[in-house]
């Protein structure tokens, strides 16, 4: 019986050591190594915002990633961090039904000054939509009312 009990374990171990990437695993691993080359955003929902957040600090910068095709500002970088960032707006906006969402959340994933219009230095910036996007999501509102906030509401900050 004791054999039976060190198998079974020794099995579960090997399962657990063997788990799949999740989807936004892949989608991060593809921004790192410089694999993305497509117009197209993700098929994410509110599900996924969870786990998006866990790089929301990221300052890795990268330079190939998924662009708005209508902008006419072509961003050659951006951190990681902003991206998802940028990509959880996309995420919020678009369970909301915002009809003004052409497959991103805005041209750029770059933070303005709202009262200016100023493009604001991206990395210093990074911490605050950091914090305001960990605030959002973890705040005690019901989740329909939560995707209807814009989590940079009060900071004199939107997307560019």
């Amino acid at each position: 019986m004791n054999r039976l009990f060190i198998c079974f374990t020794a099995f579960l171990l090997l399962v657990s050591c063997n788990k799949e990437k999740t989807e936004v695993e892949i989608f991060i691993n593809s921004l790192i190594e410089d694999k993305t080359e497509t117009f197209e955003t993700t098929d994410f929902s509110s599900d996924h915002i969870t786990e998006l957040l866990k790089y929301r600090d990221n300052e890795l910068i990268i330079n190939n990633f998924p662009r708005n095709p209508v902008s006419s500002l072509y961003i050659y970088e951006v951190t990681v961090g902003m991206y998802v960032l940028w990509t959880i707006e996309s995420i919020r906006l678009k369970e909301i039904n915002d009809l003004g969402l052409y497959m991103y959340p805005s041209l750029n994933p770059r933070i303005t000054r709202t009262s200016s219009g100023e493009l604001v230095d991206q990395e210093l910036i990074l911490p605050t939509v950091a914090k305001a996007y960990f605030d959002w999501w973890y705040s005690s509102l019901p989740l329909e009312e939560k995707l209807s906030t814009n989590p940079l509401e009060g900071l004199d900050l939107s997307w560019n």
